[in-house]
């Protein structure tokens, strides 16, 4: 996470043109790579699973029972076999700094000393990799011209984006010409968050990355900066208002979301993250048909290539691809696509 270097208080013509571009850019460069941090009590967190089961007891059961359906759920690790090479791995992460999983499980500890190759989703998280897209992806996250963020949510959501917008160091002004997408990635972070990357925690695919170097094993990327906004930009509108909304009542909730997430990850219930997003967010507008939509766009279209990209490194054997976790399970998993191209897959953790 990087820390804002400056504050930019003055707007120079943002409601259109090159300048307006040029200006989101500079303002992005800056502010992507380091969410918004959202004021909480200190950090106690809770598992929203128990919550949404206060609410309405059976939930708990029913979310678990769906995360447990479906091809390769319930494992993290997977060693992928092929006649005449090198065994290789693919490993599910969370991009979650959390004291449990700073150390890496002995048996993906073995599966990284034997690599050749380590496979991220992305191989370069510098900050200069994440300035180098911005003029491009500034464009990707303004609204058309003549419209505004404040036309499609409510007045008391949008002082909630404004309060985040400002709080990153930015000009409040600039909350109006987000598109929905772009807005909710200033609402992505919390102060307990913050805490925990200064005291050195990190998640687990910068440990896989500082590993893989300390190794000097060769890192490749699956995707590029540009291309995961790219993807952010292709949601459907209407899903984006969904998604920010769902986001905005979130927001006070983010380190128990983040709690959830670590607790869902170790119980190899992950997948359970989509049903409970929706039990907590259903009535601004998040519903199960828009959440497949958003699960078709921001996993399984990206899945679609990242294995285009991992075939040759798996008939050479011997990588270890390491992937966000909701990435592996499902039909159109990243580990059902290995299998049906021909590949041995066998759950090891």
């Amino acid at each position: 996470m990087l820390d804002l270097a400056m504050t930019l208080t003055k707007l120079i013509d943002l409601p259109s043109g090159r300048t307006a571009t040029a200006w989101l850019a500079l303002a992005l460069s800056m502010s992507i790579a380091s969410p918004t941090l959202a004021q909480t009590e200190p950090c106690a967190r809770r598992n929203l699973v128990d919550v949404v089961e206060e609410r309405s007891p059976g939930t708990r059961q029913r979310i678990l029972d769906a995360a447990a359906r479906g091809p390769h759920v319930g494992a993290m690790l997977f060693r992928v076999d092929g006649e005449g090479r090198k065994p290789s791995y693919v490993y599910g992460t969370v991009h979650v700094a959390d004291e449990r999983l700073q150390a890496l499980p002995q048996e993906v500890e073995a599966a990284l000393n034997a690599a050749s190759v380590v496979v991220l989703e992305r191989g370069d998280v510098s900050e200069q990799a994440v300035r180098s897209v911005m003029p491009l992806a500034a464009r990707l996250m303004m609204m058309p011209r003549n419209q505004a963020l404040d036309s499609l949510i409510d007045e008391d959501e949008m002082k909630v984006v404004t309060r985040a917008v400002k709080a990153s160091g930015l000009a409040p002004e600039l909350a109006r010409i987000l598109r929905p997408w772009a807005a909710t990635l200033f609402l992505a972070g919390s102060e307990c968050e913050k805490a925990r990357f200064e005291a050195g925690l990190k998640p687990l695919d910068y440990r896989i990355l500082e590993a893989a170097r300390e190794k000097k094993i060769r890192i490749v990327g699956l995707e590029q900066i540009v291309e995961q906004y790219e993807s952010l930009a292709a949601v459907p509108d209407d899903v984006q208002v969904a998604w920010l909304r769902s986001s905005i009542k979130l927001y006070q909730n983010i380190d128990d979301m983040s709690e959830t997430t670590v607790a869902l990850y170790l119980q190899r219930k992950i997948e359970a993250v989509w049903d409970l997003t929706v039990a907590m967010t259903s009535d601004v507008g998040m519903t199960d048909e828009m959440m497949l939509r958003l699960k078709r766009v921001i996993v399984a279209d990206r899945n679609a290539k990242m294995m285009d990209r991992s075939r040759a490194l798996l008939a050479e054997g011997g990588a270890f691809i390491a992937v966000g976790a909701l990435h592996l399970g499902g039909s159109d998993g990243l580990v059902r696509k290995i299998e049906e191209a021909g590949l041995k897959v066998t759950p090891i953790l």
